[in-house]
């Protein structure tokens, strides 16, 4: 695979925000890049129709939010996520959307793996409106995830408040993990030590019954339902 080369980016409000399209189907990359083209403070970089070809795009253009199917060639498994892992492994920082026909746990728990801030997942069938995109693309760009609302509430219990009996404060301190913060950025956002971040975490966890399992984040399964609840006061 080609190499990569750090170029984190901070988009601003004059900063029109750079995508780079990684997608196999032409009908689909096309579409794709019209949504994108649709709004005037985002550009389409490049389109890339392969794994090597869209990590050597995200070399050339240092974009700002990389959308990726999941499945496209050489193999047609997994090089969505296999982009993600070349990029982590060079320290590249930039927002990542795997956009899928299919949806598989281990594939979000490994996107939102390590703290990351900027992710997100998308489903092919559900995506039918351009501000939806538009919305996706900016909450990515600017550090926070976005997983389709269908895949949430799938991950965890029907019919069941996720987030019932939490405090104001744990729903505070679950709301700056489901945007991907750090206990760190969690505490110089709430203007408190790391320590005391940790101790609301681990109540927090322990409130949600999520228990520190080998195989488990934590942090995905608690923000899973931090966005089924939104979710369900939406509906």
């Amino acid at each position: 695979m080609p190499e990569a080369q750090t170029a984190p980016h901070h988009p601003t409000s004059r900063h029109r925000i750079s995508v780079v399209i990684g997608e196999d189907s032409a009908i689909v990359a096309r579409g794709l890049a019209s949504l994108v083209a649709e709004h005037a403070d985002m550009r389409v970089a490049e389109v890339a129709h392969n794994r090597d070809a869209l990590i050597a795009a995200v070399v050339l253009h240092h974009p700002d939010v990389v959308i990726s199917d999941l499945r496209m060639p050489p193999t047609g498994s997994d090089e969505g996520i296999q982009v993600l892992r070349h990029l982590r492994a060079k320290r590249v920082r930039t927002g990542f959307i795997i956009f899928s026909q299919y949806w598989e746990p281990s594939i979000i728990a490994e996107l939102l793996s390590d703290n990351a801030r900027g992710r997100g997942y998308l489903l092919k069938d559900r995506l039918t409106k351009a501000d939806e995109l538009h919305s996706a693309i900016l909450a990515v760009a600017s550090g926070s995830t976005v997983i389709d609302p269908t895949v949430a509430a799938t991950m965890v219990d029907a019919g069941v408040d996720p987030l019932a009996g939490l405090t104001d404060g744990q729903r505070e301190v679950l709301g700056l993990i489901a945007q991907g913060l750090s206990n760190e950025a969690i505490a110089e956002r709430l203007n408190i030590t790391a320590w005391a971040v940790e101790k609301r975490v681990t109540t927090l966890f322990r409130s949600l019954e999520i228990d520190d399992e080998p195989g488990t984040n934590r942090r995905v399964v608690a923000t899973l339902r931090y966005l089924a609840a939104r979710v369900g006061a939406d509906a």
